[in-house]
């Protein structure tokens, strides 16, 4: 069963990562609350604080699944400037903005932060998977598919209300955001997906032979 915080959070909330003890208690034996992995490379903010940019109400996947979609639950968000380091798998290098689940948080005002006990954090890093096989990565990106449900019509147009009910947008700011895609999306009914030309050929011409008539032509 996922925790659940008593109030949602929202943009702009200062917030603490839990410490490795109690983040260690809402994990199951992969290291996941509902198939979302706590990885390696969040251990090092636990203890820290920091402010959520937005909730996650809808993400984009790809791959065999392409399309939007969202977390069960609706417990996740995104804090300021935070993304993987790679570090623990084998120095990946695309810098994923990291999901947290809010059972690994919580809203704090300005008191002084916890100190971490490394003890912990060892056990914590000892709990969590980095390879799901020999050659596959064990991650956040690589289980996202897992982590979500994909989004139909209607509730895409519900998360619209969504995003403006969870501060990460005004509802001008949505309007925009809406008005941009119902242009591209007529535009590409209108005129296609790809863009088109004049069907004429490009001209072709021989640098080499255009050098040449330079240099002749030149007194």
């Amino acid at each position: 069963m996922r925790p659940m915080s008593a109030a949602r959070l929202r943009p702009g909330d200062l917030v603490e990562v839990k410490a490795p003890e109690e983040i260690l208690e809402t994990l199951d034996a992969d290291g996941t609350v509902d198939q979302l992995p706590f990885m390696p490379e969040m251990v090092e903010f636990c203890g820290k604080r920091f402010r959520v940019s937005r909730r996650v109400l809808k993400t984009c996947n790809s791959g065999p699944r392409p399309g939007m979609a969202a977390f069960r639950g609706d417990d996740v968000v995104l804090l300021d400037g935070l993304r993987c380091s790679g570090a623990d798998h084998d120095g990946c290098q695309k810098a994923c903005v990291i999901f947290w689940r809010e059972a690994w948080l919580r809203r704090v005002d300005n008191t002084t932060p916890p100190s971490v006990n490394a003890e912990g954090s060892k056990q914590l890093r000892a709990r969590l998977k980095t390879f799901a096989g020999p050659k596959t990565y064990f991650c956040q990106a690589s289980q996202l598919l897992k982590a979500t449900d994909v989004s139909s019509g209607w509730q895409r147009i519900t998360q619209c209300f969504g995003e403006i009910r969870a501060g990460n947008c005004t509802a001008l700011e949505m309007a925009v955001q809406l008005g941009i895609w119902l242009f591209w999306k007529t535009r590409r009914k209108v005129l296609g997906t790809f863009a088109k030309g004049n069907k004429k050929s490009t001209p072709t011409e021989c640098l080499t032979c255009s050098r040449e008539s330079g240099w002749r032509s030149n007194p």
